[in-house]
């Protein structure tokens, strides 16, 4: 899953698990953009007659939703299926409500769409077709007494893509700065094209799109 939010462009996510019927967001009610999770944990949790909560009542480490959102900015949730077990028969829970599964799925896809919850670089090369790497590398804390001993482990985000034939690009990304951090952060973007090479630094918010007009190499 690292890998995976590392190299590509995902802006939301949901972990699937059992069993308290409830929409677990991020950061426990305690994440920078809580304003912006609740609301959208809420219209999920309504379509699945689900509770809407910051957390599931006791500490946990390494979650997948947690370190995407501290990592890349990801907005994640945890559903938390079901009432009667850990393992209930598909019949007696899935199988009776997919639909407002699906539903909720829907909510966060309409979400991850919108470009108002995550990051949008824009721009042309004048050169022509090119191709576009982003890259960032940053380092995130490890709770004391992990596994591995260390106090932070090393990380990078790298992602690509070619602009359209005539140079334009849109590129829809997660915010440059990550969430907890309390300096901005930016982006190193590459450009290749034609034999030649340019990097500048992008700094861009989330809901803002960042238009860095024409880019001649």
């Amino acid at each position: 899953m690292r890998d995976l939010f590392l190299g590509r462009n995902i802006v939301g996510d949901i972990t699937n698990h059992t069993y308290q019927a409830t929409v677990l967001r991020t950061g426990g009610g305690n994440a920078p953009e809580d304003h912006i999770l609740e609301p959208i944990g809420a219209k999920m949790a309504d379509v699945l007659g689900y509770r809407n909560e910051p957390s599931v009542g006791y500490p946990t480490t390494g979650t997948t939703d947690d370190w995407a959102y501290a990592a890349v900015g990801a907005l994640g949730y945890t559903f938390e299926n079901g009432a009667i077990g850990f393992h209930p028969a598909y019949d007696r829970e899935i199988g009776t409500f997919w639909k407002q599964h699906m539903e909720a799925y829907e909510i966060m896809l309409g979400v991850s769409a919108n470009p108002a919850y995550h990051s949008v670089i824009k721009g042309r090369i004048g050169n022509g077709p090119a191709k576009l790497t982003i890259t960032k590398a940053f380092k995130t804390p490890l709770s004391p007494g992990n596994p591995v001993n260390k106090e932070a482990v090393s990380e990078k985000i790298k992602m690509t893509m070619r602009t359209d034939p005539d140079g334009a690009f849109e590129w829809h990304v997660g915010p440059s700065s990550r969430p907890y951090e309390k300096r901005a952060e930016s982006y190193t973007l590459s450009i290749e094209t034609g034999g030649r090479s340019k990097t500048i630094q992008v700094q861009v918010e989330r809901g803002e799109t960042l238009n860095l007009g024409t880019i001649k190499l």
